[in-house]
């Protein structure tokens, strides 16, 4: 039975295990920052609470749990999420992504420029922009296009198709979080620079680049909402624990995880086929 196959004959699972990961991610979001406005304060122990709880093992280890059943189910494929590209060309695609993103962010005139601020929001932010990356693009953008890639033969459809699906469901995501960000009028302008992550990660097919892109897109609105500037003139060693952390975290579900579930499939076709 092929991949399309499977995949048309559950389209209501593959989008129930990918919108229920949404769910839990938006809920523990809001509980853990939107609730007790986490960002328009300093506080330490709830940052760590809410970036190890709702963006590591929520919205990365547990959308990378999601996303090796739908693998293993072959209700999304390898391909999708980049997982068969060769180690030059992954590390082409990352290094133009840095370099677009940076190249955005400073087209959008940023409320500064100083290396240690901006360093710093970006290691702040890398942790959230992970969890984004994995359950709106990599899970639910990749379900929504294997979908629409059954119901229709155009791929470009289905392209379109996920990556409208993971930038409006990105931006309905902040009404979780603090104001400004949980405003209506943010909540829709924020699905505008999305386009630049669902470009990346479409086109590109690289979780890693994808990040990249939107954490230069997100680092921008941080910046200009910060209550003042000078606790990010100094170095902020939580903040680079918890992005190390993340990147790891990442690079093993990525790396480990997943790929392994690509091997396990393509041996599971080899041995079908010598039967």
């Amino acid at each position: 039975m092929s991949e399309q196959e499977v995949s048309s004959r559950n389209p209501l699972k593959l989008i129930a295990i990918a919108l229920s990961i949404y769910i839990i991610w938006v809920a523990a979001t809001y509980l853990l920052e939107g609730r007790i406005h986490l960002f328009q304060k300093v506080d330490p122990i709830g940052r760590m609470t809410y970036v190890v709880i709702a963006n590591i093992a929520i919205g990365t280890v547990l959308s990378a749990i999601a996303i090796r059943y739908l693998l293993k189910a072959q209700l999304v494929k390898p391909e999708q999420l980049g997982l068969n590209k060769s180690r030059i060309r992954t590390a082409a695609v990352i290094a133009s992504a840095a370099a677009g993103g940076l190249a955005l962010f400073m087209l959008q005139n940023p409320r500064t420029l100083e290396p240690i601020v901006v360093f710093n929001v970006f290691m702040q932010a890398l942790p959230v922009s992970i969890a984004e990356v994995m359950v709106c693009w990599a899970l639910i953008g990749s379900s929504f296009e294997s979908i629409a890639k059954n119901n229709n033969k155009r791929k470009i459809i289905s392209v379109i198709v996920g990556a409208i699906a993971a930038s409006v469901l990105f931006g309905v995501y902040h009404y979780a979080h603090s104001p400004p960000f949980n405003q209506t009028s943010i909540v829709l302008f924020l699905m505008l620079p999305s386009i630049a992550t669902a470009v990346t990660y479409f086109l590109g097919r690289d979780i890693y680049a994808a990040v990249i892109v939107q954490n230069f897109m997100g680092i921008f609105g941080v910046i200009a909402n910060l209550p003042a500037l000078e606790p990010f003139r100094q170095p902020m060693v939580l903040i680079y624990v918890l992005s190390a952390v993340s990147v790891a975290v990442l690079v093993i579900s990525a790396s480990v995880t997943l790929k392994r579930t690509q091997k396990e499939i393509q041996n599971s076709s080899q041995s079908s086929q010598r039967r």
